[in-house]
């Protein structure tokens, strides 16, 4: 016989019986509560115990965040949700299973690198400026400069 209850608190526990020798009640053991809401109840069996488990949103990809995980949701361990914002130009998602945007960072020779809106691939290689007053070429680089004499040459 399964029995499923929620107690005085709303926990909900699903316990398996037998029949009750004569004069004797079941005694049904409810599922752990969970206080963290970063955790999900599991595992729980016939003996009702089970276990709090973290939610971990390591399995989403990119531009999606973990949803349904513990706190109101108890038993579930939540599914992948796309990001209700869109990337922005400029940025790249700062880690699975977040909706945190971080702001791209170029690279830069001979220069400072462009960052943001104006560094559209993170690494990419876009120059902002060029070290001593060199002009940024057509590719976005800083050329590299030789001394000679007083003179500066950019090649």
């Amino acid at each position: 016989l399964l029995l499923s209850f929620k107690d005085a608190g709303g926990v909900k526990f699903t316990q398996s019986v037998g029949p009750s020798p004569p004069g004797e009640y079941w005694k049904l053991t409810p599922c752990v509560t969970c206080a963290d809401p970063g955790t999900y109840r599991a595992n729980c069996g016939d003996a009702g115990e089970g276990q709090c488990l973290p939610c971990d949103s390591s399995s989403c990809l990119l531009g999606s965040f973990l949803d349904g995980c513990g706190g109101s949701s108890p038993d579930s361990p939540g599914i992948c949700q796309g990001c209700p914002s869109q990337l922005a130009a400029g940025y790249h998602w700062k880690e699975p299973g977040s909706c945190e945007q971080e702001a791209n960072i170029c690279s830069c020779d001979h220069g400072t690198a462009a960052t943001g809106a104006a560094c559209l691939e993170e690494g990419g290689h876009i120059c902002a400026s060029c070290d001593n007053g060199a002009p940024v070429d057509e590719n976005n680089k800083c050329p590299a400069m030789i001394a000679s004499h007083a003179n500066i040459i950019y090649q």
